[in-house]
């Protein structure tokens, strides 16, 4: 499998969303979008929780989440994260690589993310 690009996922992704909202990603506010990354954020907490509680030794888990079980809710969250920076107009592949310029400039770290 080639490497994901964040163009290649912005588009599958808009693709097949537009199946569950064919009248666009507008059909949904931001705040909207927001709150289905939020849920997501949650299920992921939920799961760290859980593995938090199984590395202090408490009770109280219903199951031992797996590694699969958190790189999903991780997959999850990009995935929303993704659909709400394109209903805002962001490109978030873009927009990241910026943001850890603009940090890596001002604390003085040689790492960049070249953009083309």
């Amino acid at each position: 499998m080639d490497a994901l690009t964040f163009d290649a996922f912005r588009a599958a992704n808009v693709a097949r969303c537009l199946k569950w909202h064919p009248d666009g990603l507008e059909s949904w506010s931001p705040s909207d979008w927001l709150t289905a990354v939020t849920g997501e954020l949650g299920e992921l907490a939920s799961l760290l929780k859980m593995r938090n509680r199984e590395r202090d030794g408490l009770p109280g888990n219903k199951f031992s989440p797996t590694d699969r079980q958190v790189a999903d809710e991780l997959a999850d969250v990009l995935t929303y994260l993704d659909l709400l920076a394109a209903t805002l107009g962001v490109d978030l592949g873009r927009a990241a690589a910026q943001k850890f310029n603009e940090v890596s400039e001002r604390v003085g770290f040689p790492d960049r993310i070249e953009l083309e």
